[in-house]
């Protein structure tokens, strides 16, 4: 089951995906994610922003932006997951850094480790 920021518990570090990303399986004959989120959860609850079918040019993603982000740096170790349209990425992440006064947590994929590594950034 998919969890948005909406049911999301308020309970330690959360890792905010910013947008889950669908692909068609042959196997299963449906869309499945297609990025296995499991490795995120050792940084925090995993939880998505956005739909996979939000689309920037829409004004109220930005609103639901703003609204999945409102808590963002309640906790330490909140992080910001990019996934999905680079525009919405890059607006996630301007929004979670004006949360949190500047500072701001990305996770980054680690091939040869294949787990997700933070990076923290101090902007201002």
């Amino acid at each position: 089951m998919t969890t948005y920021v909406s049911q999301a518990p308020d309970r330690g570090p959360t890792v905010y995906v910013v947008q889950q990303v669908l692909e068609w399986s042959d196997k299963e004959g449906r869309l499945v994610p297609k990025f296995d989120m499991s490795p995120a959860r050792e940084h925090g609850e995993v939880v998505y922003l956005l739909s996979p079918s939000a689309k920037p040019f829409d004004r109220s993603v930005i609103a639901q932006l703003r609204h999945g982000l409102r808590h963002f740096g309640t906790h330490e170790g909140d992080s910001i997951l990019g996934t999905g349209s680079p525009v919405l990425i890059a607006a996630a992440a301007a929004i979670a850094a004006q949360e949190g006064d500047g500072k701001l947590t990305v996770l980054q994929w680690n091939r040869e480790r294949q787990g997700y590594r933070r990076v923290m950034l101090d902007l201002w």
